[in-house]
């Protein structure tokens, strides 16, 4: 578990925040007990308490994501840029997505995977890989093949068309969650630097830390 420090200031320039916002109570991790139009609902109504909790709707360096009645928010340091990408875990076939959207390399790793590590690797990946495409303004189609992940003995890498430092760290917040937050031009802000918080209130966000990554100026990778 990655359990983040820190008092939340909005006006802290030099701080990496992560916001999440749940589903109601009652409802199952990921949100998906709701009706779509219910999910969707939630989600817009979260998306924009969190903007308003955070005070970030004319931040440029602000990402915003939302699925399975959740939504999250990733705010970068001044000077840089921020994306996320949150997923509700779905039934689906990854390894079909896989071969069709992922880069060779990774396809070629995906074949090896059989449950329930598959689903988790796919996750990781798109959540990674959307998260960059808000954060670098690619389309996703571009940011699926492009950038691309691997995970060697316990330690991830990325490969991202950037030349600058950039940083990237993947939650499971939820057992049917994953989250993925990337800032690019980071100027020091590393792993335990982000500021997680959960709304409703305040509340510290102590979750599952699946990976991290980053490049250009910065080899810190776990």
């Amino acid at each position: 578990m990655l359990t983040v420090h820190g008092q939340l200031n909005t006006s802290a320039d030099h701080a990496a925040q992560l916001w999440l916002a749940v589903p109601e109570p009652g409802m199952n991790a990921a949100g998906n007990d709701a009706p779509r139009k219910a999910r969707r609902g939630l989600e817009r109504a979260a998306s924009l308490a969190l903007l308003a909790n955070t005070g970030a709707h004319t931040m440029l360096r602000r990402s915003l994501s939302h699925s399975g009645g959740c939504a999250a928010i990733a705010i970068a340091p001044a000077g840089c840029l921020a994306g996320v990408d949150i997923e509700a875990t779905t039934p689906r076939d990854v390894h079909s997505i896989a071969q069709f959207a992922f880069a060779p390399d990774e396809t070629r790793e995906f074949r090896s995977l059989v449950e329930p590590e598959a689903t988790a690797r796919f996750y990781i990946l798109w959540t990674l890989k959307e998260a960059f495409a808000k954060a670098l303004g690619l389309p996703l189609l571009a940011a699926l093949r492009d950038c691309s992940f691997a995970r060697h003995g316990g330690r991830w890498t990325g490969d991202v068309p950037l030349a600058g430092p950039w940083q990237a760290i993947v939650f499971a917040p939820r057992p049917a969650l994953t989250l993925a937050a990337v800032i690019i031009g980071a100027g020091g802000a590393m792993r335990d630097d982000w500021i997680c918080r959960e709304w409703p209130g305040t509340v510290a966000g102590s979750w599952r830390c699946l990976a991290t990554l980053a490049g250009g100026d910065h080899r810190h990778q776990r």
